[in-house]
C-alpha cells in the first residue's frame, strides 16, 4: 500500500511540474508576441534631425508598403544611421479612414550622416515625392517597445495608443507632464530595425514644426 501511495505522489508531482512548465512556456510565448507586456509612457526628448518623408491619406493599419519603401531607400543609398520614421496627425476615432493623414520616410539625428548626404540622393527624393524637413528638439511623451515579429509590433502599437488615449483623459497625468493638448500636432513612431525596437514620441513643444503634411487630396 505504501509503495502505491508513493507511486501516486510521484505521478502527482510529475503532473504539477508538467503544469508549471507548461504555464511558463505559455507565458513566454505570450510575452514573445507582446500580449503580456505593458507599455510605459514617460517623459523623454525627441532629438533634432533631418527627415525625408512622403505624405499619405488612408488607414493607419495599411502602410506596410510605405514602410518597405522607406527601408529600401535606406538600403539603396546605403544611408548610415538613417532609420524609418512615421508621423500621424489625426485620431482614427474622429476622422474618416480615407482622410487620415500621415507622413512616412526616413530620419537621422547623426550630424555626420546629414553632412554626407549626396546630391544624387536629394535629387531622387525630390523626383519621387519625398519632402525634406528639419525636425526640432522637443520635450515629448516617450515609450519604447521591443518587438520580435510583426504581431508583437502591431500589438505594441495598439497598446501604446490605447494607453495614450486613456492618459490624455486623465487630468493628473496631463498636470504631471505639463501637457497642453492644443500644442500636440503629431505622434511619431521611430523604427530601429537592426535592434527590433520601436519608439513612440508625442512632441509637447514645437508642435507646429512636426506638421510635415503638405499633400492635397
Amino acid at each position: 500500500m505504501l509503495i502505491f501511495i508513493n507511486y501516486l505522489c510521484y505521478i502527482f508531482a510529475g503532473l504539477w511540474l508538467g503544469l508549471i512548465a507548461s504555464c511558463i512556456i505559455v507565458y513566454k510565448i505570450l510575452s514573445y508576441f507582446g500580449i503580456t507586456r505593458v507599455p510605459k509612457i514617460s517623459e523623454g526628448h525627441f532629438v533634432e534631425g533631418l527627415s525625408f518623408t512622403k505624405d499619405y491619406f488612408g488607414s493607419y493599419k495599411k502602410h506596410q508598403k510605405e514602410f518597405m519603401e522607406a527601408c529600401q531607400l535606406i538600403q539603396r543609398f546605403k544611408l548610415k544611421d538613417f532609420i524609418v520614421i512615421a508621423l500621424y496627425y489625426d485620431s482614427p476615432n474622429s476622422v474618416e479612414e480615407n482622410k487620415l493623414r500621415s507622413s512616412i520616410g526616413i530620419y537621422t539625428k547623426n550630424k555626420d550622416s546629414i553632412e554626407n548626404i549626396t546630391e544624387e540622393f536629394e535629387k531622387y527624393c525630390e523626383e519621387n515625392g519625398y519632402n525634406k524637413n528639419e525636425l526640432p528638439n522637443s520635450r515629448s511623451l516617450f515609450c519604447n517597445w521591443k518587438y520580435f515579429n510583426f504581431v508583437s509590433m502591431i500589438i505594441g502599437v495598439q497598446k501604446f495608443y490605447k494607453l495614450l488615449d486613456k492618459n490624455l483623459k486623465d487630468d493628473s497625468f496631463k498636470k504631471t507632464f505639463r501637457i497642453d493638448e492644443s500644442k500636440i500636432k503629431a505622434s511619431i513612431e521611430v523604427y530601429e530595425l537592426d535592434h527590433n525596437s520601436m519608439t513612440f514620441y508625442v512632441p509637447l513643444i514645437n508642435g507646429d514644426k512636426f506638421m510635415l503634411f503638405k499633400k492635397d487630396k
